[in-house]
């Protein structure tokens, strides 16, 4: 990660005014392989991640999948999060690489002591 100050930032537009941070995400280098990880606690709170990265001849890939699933300590408090990264290139000389990068991510999150109702009606069906 690189952060610019200054009038270095300018050359990204006005919006960069107070700076700009650069993020380098990772590149497959090696021999591919893979990593799966399992987490639980209390909660009933459970991580789940699976990664893999390598290089075959001129391809590279980094790729990652992540779910975070909690129902904290209060009711109607709960968090969900489902995250996916890939990172995707081809090395076309020494200098040259061309490549993607493809991001998702989606969060569900519970509102504890809300006073509006999502399912004003629901009492009235049993």
């Amino acid at each position: 990660m690189k952060s610019l100050r200054g009038p270095q930032s300018t050359i990204y537009g006005p919006r960069a005014l107070a700076g700009v941070i650069q993020i380098f995400t990772k590149q497959g280098n090696g021999t591919p392989g893979v990593t799966l990880t399992e987490e639980g606690g209390t909660y009933d709170t459970f991580r789940e991640t699976l990664a893999s990265d390598g290089k075959i001849d001129v391809f590279d890939y980094s790729i990652g999948v992540s779910r975070l699933d909690t129902d904290n300590a209060r009711p109607n408090n709960q968090y969900r999060n489902t995250a996916e990264i890939a990172d995707l290139g081809l090395s076309l000389t020494d200098n040259l690489r061309v490549g993607a990068l493809i991001t998702y991510s989606l969060s569900d999150t519970g509102n504890p002591n809300t006073i509006f109702n999502p399912k004003p009606f629901e009492q009235f069906f049993d």
